[in-house]
């Protein structure tokens, strides 16, 4: 097996283990909690089956990411170089995902606004957006999805760009400090969830979520340092890698349009920036 095709492992890892995670987590929410009072059920197999997986997961991704090459003794090459990959689907993945995030935020702003929007199954999710009443946390929340999605399209424009245009051009450098926008809005983002999830007494009901909320920040965060001329592939692939098992896992709970729009679109949009890393011309697997 050549040094591209054990790369490609780790992303083809966290595709497999994000399907499998949400399906065990589907079974879990089905069959884990009591109806009446929706407390966990003590000993559900589904439950204890997911954190096994993830355990595991974890494991098999530790030591999967070692086949991939690190930069410690490579020399520092801008962002561009590093992600500026001359296929099409690693930039389009990366851009759906953004897209997604960003009408996450749009959906999120709407129900701030007091304004109802139709739900997955047509009927408007007038208990999730109030028609009557500003929601701050929503406004907020919906702003910093929109940022985190600019701001990513930016530097994924540029990447495309830079696969085409001399690099040497001062106008085509990315200011790795837009890159910090991703992470600061998800740390903002964290807060503000786990402030309204932690009313809840029972942490198995929203642990998954609030695992991929910290991992997709930690992921955002390592993918920033490139900026700066100091990312390591391999540490970036382990949390991207996390962040897409547990964002996808955590589309099982539900939660909303703009949840579903928002961890589907990060977990798209991660999965893009390792395909990207991997195609790009200054990739170390290379």
């Amino acid at each position: 097996m050549n040094r591209m095709n054990r790369s490609m492992l780790l992303p083809g890892l966290a595709l497999v283990g994000g399907a499998a995670a949400f399906v065990l987590r589907a079974l879990q929410n089905r069959t884990g909690f009591e109806a009446a009072t929706g407390l966990p059920i003590s000993g559900n197999l589904w439950g204890m089956a997911l954190m096994a997986v993830l355990v595991v997961l974890a494991v098999g991704g530790w030591v999967v990411s070692r086949q991939v090459p690190d930069e410690q003794s490579a020399p520092p090459a801008s962002f561009q170089a590093v992600f500026a990959s001359p296929a099409a689907l690693p930039v389009t993945l990366v851009i759906a995902g953004l897209f997604l995030m960003a009408l996450s935020g749009v959906t999120d702003l709407a129900g701030g606004l007091g304004i109802a929007l139709p739900g997955p199954d047509g009927a408007y999710e007038a208990e999730a957006y109030l028609p009557v009443q500003r929601d701050v946390s929503l406004l907020l929340s919906g702003i910093l999805s929109l940022l985190l999605a600019a701001s990513q399209l930016v530097a994924a424009a540029k990447c495309r760009t830079g696969s085409r245009a001399p690099r040497d051009e001062s106008s085509r450098e990315l200011n790795p400090n837009l890159l910090l926008a991703a992470p600061i809005c998800l740390v903002v983002r964290l807060v503000l969830t786990y402030r309204d999830l932690s009313v809840n007494p029972s942490i198995s009901t929203y642990y998954v979520e609030i695992l991929a909320l910290v991992f997709m920040t930690l992921a955002f965060y390592r993918l920033s340092s490139f900026g700066f001329q100091c990312g390591r592939t391999r540490r970036f692939f382990q949390y991207a890698g996390a962040a897409v098992v547990l964002s996808l896992a955590s589309l099982a709970d539900g939660g909303g349009i703009s949840t579903l729009l928002f961890y589907a679109g990060g977990a798209v949009s991660l999965w893009g920036w390792m395909l990207q890393r991997l195609s790009a011309p200054d990739s170390p697997q290379a």
